[in-house]
């Protein structure tokens, strides 16, 4: 097993693309725990391809990207955030999860989104939807790096 300092980019590239993987099957889980669906694969083709008529391109589109989004957001865990945290890998995983739910959740989703803070104005339980989402992220991304 390669020492965490010296993990490739591709091996920190793949786990954040299957961090992003899990947490996207998982917002569409959501509802039967109560909470708003997340489709942020929709979200973001609606905002890259916003007047194509077919939903299926616009999900690809978004899927393609968030996907990307989260193998680089992988690398920069690995290479900046992870030799910085404390505890094992999954709870280095969920602290930067919970980072990003912060940033998602406080900066993207009122000037993407027009949801407001944390996404309240699409639902009230929508900051504990956040939360799952990128927690779900943050742990898959912290175990699957020592992989």
């Amino acid at each position: 097993m390669t020492p965490p300092e010296q993990q490739p980019v591709r091996a920190l590239a793949l786990a954040g693309l299957a961090a992003s993987w899990v947490a996207m099957s998982v917002g569409y889980w959501l509802p039967g725990l109560g909470l708003p669906r997340m489709d942020v694969a929709m979200w973001n083709g609606n905002l890259l391809v916003p007047d194509t008529t077919s939903v299926g391109l616009a999900w690809t589109v978004g899927a393609i990207q968030g996907l990307g989004f989260g193998a680089l957001l992988g690398i920069v865990y690995g290479r900046v955030a992870r030799p910085r945290l404390p505890g094992p890998a999954a709870l280095r995983g969920i602290i930067w999860g919970s980072a990003l739910a912060v940033v998602f959740g406080m900066v993207l989703m009122p000037l993407l989104y027009g949801a407001g803070i944390f996404g309240v104005r699409w639902s009230s339980a929508m900051p504990v939807t956040v939360a799952v989402w990128h927690l779900a992220y943050g742990a898959t991304l912290g175990v699957c790096e020592r992989l």
